[in-house]
């Protein structure tokens, strides 16, 4: 089936004002900042390596915590699992208090 112009125009224009706007991409980039913070937070907390983390631990629910006899493996996956359900704004609360830019 061939393309159908106007819908190929259509995507583009989408695409440039929309997907590519500047403000967009702030969010994007953004977004990158924040997960993977959470995510360095998260996988030095389940893996014990720091003061930090001890207490990062705790901030962990339940179902999430790490087991001392699982393998890391199994341990970061508990925290990929706990970090993929997290919504947007609760992220970004998170990653606010783990870097001191917000205490609440």
């Amino acid at each position: 089936m061939a393309p159908i112009p106007q819908l190929e125009n259509i995507s583009k224009t989408v695409t440039k004002k929309v997907f590519l706007h500047p403000d967009i991409l702030g969010m994007r980039i953004a977004g990158y900042e924040v997960l993977g913070k959470l995510f360095a937070h998260f996988v030095d907390a389940a893996l014990r390596t720091s003061k930090k983390g001890e207490l990062i631990a705790l901030m962990l629910p339940e179902k999430y915590r790490p087991l001392e006899s699982e393998d890391t493996y199994h341990k970061i996956l508990r925290i990929t699992d706990y970090i993929s359900g997290m919504s947007d704004s609760y992220a970004t609360s998170l990653f606010q208090k783990f870097s001191g830019i917000s205490i609440r």
